[in-house]
């Protein structure tokens, strides 16, 4: 019997070239997906960034950062409703090895996943260490997933991309059939692969376009392993939109205070207070229920997010039909973009602190603006 309150487990991967760089657009984007991991490659973080400033409400971050040299690093995001554990990882310089993270993830008490994410730099050799690897951690698993971006084109006859296919084969592993993954100016290769362990758990996958982060599509799966459903957390707070404290204060005028103080005892009169002014808050600002949200980047204003949507529909128009024409309106619509939400944050938080002189004002900003838990 299947349990209504529980769904398959949903894995995203994509490059984006710089977490940082497009943190407003990807909390914004992957807020609401529903995605159990999120698996990203060229993270771009260094080990100073700390966790909280890229927090992702209702997720834990694991990462391996490149140190040293700028580039690299991978990542990923879990729900809060599943448990991880670092298996292996790569060691976080950039040598000319491939850049990973191995990690069992715990559903529930019974399935146990294998998930490695991986980035692959340009040209770089020793990827066979990383498959071996991955390969002698498998046999003590039954669910298998490998997301990455292996910058070998597998619509291409190489090195690379035999050897990959050579271990795919090998280890009796299926290979995602997606289409070309990473589009540029002149070409479009498939370097974004998922391989798992067999075809038959694979209810259904999918590949969209994620310009907003970088030129290479977001490709995901849905893995035949029941997660159980996360519901939201439910807060009930007083509804005090339409709360008129002079009409407040008129109520409690007719209430007759003279029972409270004609009480006998203590708890008489703290029962008769508690109850008078229940009573008289029920009335004037009545309890409701909220989800909370993670506070969305008040910076992106209509204005703004009309650029994004018009920037999305020219590299779709661009994708469709290659002209110089349309990649160079793609572009500048791109870095148009880019240039309103840093010039647009940068005049929210310089006018959100310059009225506040108090140190709690200060906090209490910067805990409503999501920077502090």
């Amino acid at each position: 019997m299947v349990n209504e309150l529980s769904e398959f487990l949903r894995i995203c991967h994509v490059n984006c070239q710089s977490l940082m760089a497009h943190l407003d657009e990807f909390q914004a984007y992957f807020g609401p997906t529903g995605y159990h991991i999120i698996c990203l490659s060229e993270t771009w973080l260094k080990p100073a960034v700390s966790d909280d400033l890229i927090s992702l409400r209702g997720y834990q971050i694991f990462r391996c950062d490149r140190r040293g040299r700028n580039g690299g690093g991978v990542a990923f995001y879990i729900s809060n409703s599943l448990q991880a554990r670092i298996l292996l990882h790569s060691e976080g310089v950039c040598d000319g090895r491939p850049e990973f993270l191995v990690a069992e993830i715990s559903v529930g008490s019974s399935s146990k996943i294998l998930l490695a994410v991986v980035y692959r730099p340009p040209h770089c050799g020793y990827l066979r260490e990383f498959l071996d690897a991955f390969a002698d951690l498998s046999t003590g698993y039954k669910h298998l997933i490998i997301f990455g971006d292996f910058n070998a084109d597998l619509c291409s006859t190489t090195f690379d991309s035999t050897q990959i296919l050579t271990f795919i084969e090998a280890t009796n592993l299926y290979l995602v059939p997606y289409a070309p993954t990473h589009h540029t100016r002149s070409s479009s290769t498939l370097l974004d692969l998922c391989i798992v362990d067999d075809a038959d758990k694979l209810i259904s996958y999918g590949q969209c376009d994620a310009c907003f982060l970088s030129a290479h599509d977001l490709i995901s799966i849905k893995y035949r392993v029941r997660i159980e459903r996360h519901l939201r957390r439910e807060i009930v707070v007083r509804d005090f939109r339409s709360f008129d404290i002079d009409d407040f204060l008129n109520d409690l005028r007719g209430y007759d205070w003279n029972v409270l103080y004609q009480a006998d005892n203590i708890d008489s009169k703290v029962l008769f207070l508690s109850d008078a002014l229940t009573e008289c808050y029920d009335r004037h600002a009545p309890l409701r229920i909220i989800q909370p949200k993670h506070f969305p980047a008040p910076w992106l204003t209509p204005d703004i997010k009309s650029v994004m949507k018009t920037r999305d529909r020219a590299r779709r128009v661009w994708k469709r039909s290659k002209t110089n024409a349309n990649y160079t309106r793609y572009k500048i619509l791109r870095n148009q973009a880019q240039a309103l939400v840093r010039s647009a944050k940068e005049k929210y938080y310089l006018n959100a602190f310059q009225d506040s002189s108090e140190p709690t004002a200060i906090w209490k900003k910067l805990r409503h603006l999501g920077l502090l838990k």
